[in-house]
């Protein structure tokens, strides 16, 4: 805020936005010290503008105060209600003015505390009146949503929302991981007025850092009032994902599905576990006979970082009698959390095939055991998709 501004605020305040106050005030404080030029009244006085003084000068130069930390004056508060109180009690029939005074003063103090405007001075929660709609978030996806989702949303104090508030926790997880089970973020909106602004590259650099750790997530904003940098993030999610089918669908809450575009919208997780401590808590492929070419999303997790050194992973295409005619072998360490690689068909015969997947011993060569949860088969050569090359034409 300027030094105008604050001092408006204080002004405001002082009167419970009651701007009239201010006349009774000054008038009677200046006749009391006419007719009685108190010492001690005046020693306070000079106390308290030397106080302000100090405060401005500080406030100029260092732009210290917003309109909602006010309460910086607190200290100013005792040293003024006791000078105008001097002032008060000083005018004749005093009991009668200040009687009425104080009226009309608690008055405009029940009206300033009940209306909106009292937030304007209110810190944090005058923020946490443009926070989003977070319990109907929780409304609208609850049991629609696996452990592993995750949730792009947008409000105007973004990092209040995100920030860390107590014990590690902030106001999204409270609504996101304790309720719902999932994680999430929420971006700026790019609304003028925003307290703080990121520019348009920092956005597509945010969405892109949240895309290389999630094949897929739901996208949430106000269809009403659309966030600017809403389109800036879809963009960049356009790129690689598709869009589902709409979670809510509400005037004032649109929340959508979008997965990578090797995954079907109807896609159901599938993981793997290996006897190593190694998971795959995802996984998708598909043919395109178009582009001659596999597709195949993974979506790894281990338990100690030192086995992203230790293991392969080896993508094989397999003929109906278990000939071995393409692979593609790749360290562990470069796929995590997750990945897509392309197989070519390019060159196969027409006929059945199987796309298999072996995790195995970079040095031994051993390979490892794994259950895969959907269909509870139980093998170190797991399938990942059956496929058929047809003849042309």
């Amino acid at each position: 805020a300027s030094t105008l501004e604050v001092v408006g605020s204080f002004a405001h305040l002082m009167v419970n936005g009651f701007v009239f106050l201010w006349l009774p005030l000054v008038l009677l404080f200046g006749y009391a010290l006419y007719r009685n030029q108190n010492t001690a009244i005046i020693r306070l006085l000079g106390i308290a503008l030397i106080m302000i003084t100090v405060l401005l000068a500080a406030h100029w130069q260092l732009k210290l105060i917003p309109t909602t930390r006010i309460r910086y004056f607190l200290v100013l508060w005792f040293l003024f209600a006791v000078l105008f109180a001097y002032g008060l009690t000083s005018a004749p029939r005093w009991r009668v003015v200040t009687i009425v005074f104080m009226l009309l003063w608690s008055i405009a103090g029940c009206q300033l505390g009940r209306s909106i405007k009292i937030y304007d001075y209110a810190g944090v929660r005058s923020d946490i009146r443009t926070y989003p709609p977070l319990h109907r978030y929780v409304d609208g996806i609850k049991g629609k949503t696996w452990y592993k989702d995750y949730l792009i949303g947008f409000s105007n104090v973004w990092w209040r929302v995100n920030r860390d508030r107590k014990h590690g926790w902030s106001f999204a997880d409270y609504y996101l991981k304790a309720q719902l089970g999932i994680d999430g973020v929420f971006m700026e909106t790019g609304h003028e007025g925003s307290t703080i602004t990121k520019r348009a590259w920092e956005i597509r650099r945010d969405v892109r850092w949240i895309l290389d750790e999630h094949p897929y997530f739901l996208f949430a904003y106000d269809p009403g009032n659309k966030p600017p940098n809403a389109d800036i993030a879809l963009d960049i999610i356009h790129e690689d994902y598709v869009p589902c089918k709409m979670v809510v669908n509400k005037p004032d809450l649109l929340i959508q599905r979008y997965v990578h575009s090797v995954m079907d919208c109807d896609h159901q997780p599938a993981p793997i576990e290996y006897s190593n401590d190694i998971r795959v808590f995802d996984r998708a492929a598909r043919y395109d006979s178009g582009s001659e070419a596999l597709q195949i999303l993974t979506w790894w997790e281990v338990a100690d970082e030192g086995l992203l050194d230790a293991y392969n992973v080896s993508l094989q295409i397999i003929t109906a009698d278990w000939q071995n005619v393409w692979q593609e072998d790749r360290h562990l360490y470069e796929l995590p959390p997750w990945n897509v690689i392309e197989l070519s068909t390019e060159g196969l015969p027409p006929g059945d095939y199987r796309l298999m997947l072996i995790l195995y011993n970079r040095n031994t060569g051993e390979k490892v055991s794994g259950l895969d949860l959907t269909s509870g088969e139980t093998g170190n050569l797991l399938p990942l998709l059956a496929f058929t090359i047809e003849s042309p034409g």
